[in-house]
């Protein structure tokens, strides 16, 4: 089995530049966007997806097979850890994690996974992307 551990955030900010004060309204619909085609990748059965948002829950949709989380008050950095410590130990999977934040990348290569960098997951993402 094959977990796919995604820092939403950190894709959707990242496809824009996006810096300083948050632009709720735009990360929203971007968010929605990102599980939309997340949803499209989720065909194969033996694999698991979660993308983690920073942030309070926000009205998105949660196509089936896919999880997604909030951070509520906090970043989603330790939620993203936590879980890909989780499926390591507990699940025996093997786990991707898709993000540029440093300290995500160096805790998920510690727990023995495999990081793939945001800017080499949007070349997927870009075709979707609908200003």
């Amino acid at each position: 089995m094959t977990s796919l551990i995604i820092d939403g955030s950190n894709v959707i900010r990242s496809a824009y530049g996006l810096q300083g004060k948050p632009n709720f309204a735009l990360e929203a619909r971007l968010a929605n966007q990102l599980v939309q085609y997340l949803s499209g990748l989720n065909t194969d059965t033996s694999r698991t997806i979660e993308c983690y948002f920073d942030g309070f829950k926000r009205a998105i949709s949660r196509p089936r097979g896919l999880s997604v989380f909030f951070s509520a008050k906090h970043k989603a950095d330790k939620l993203i850890v936590n879980s890909v410590y989780e499926h390591i130990q507990n699940y025996d999977h093997n786990v991707c994690v898709v993000t540029a934040d440093n300290e995500i990348i160096q805790k998920s290569r510690a727990c023995g996974a495999r990081v793939q960098y945001t800017y080499d997951f949007l070349k997927g993402f870009w075709p979707y992307i609908n200003f």
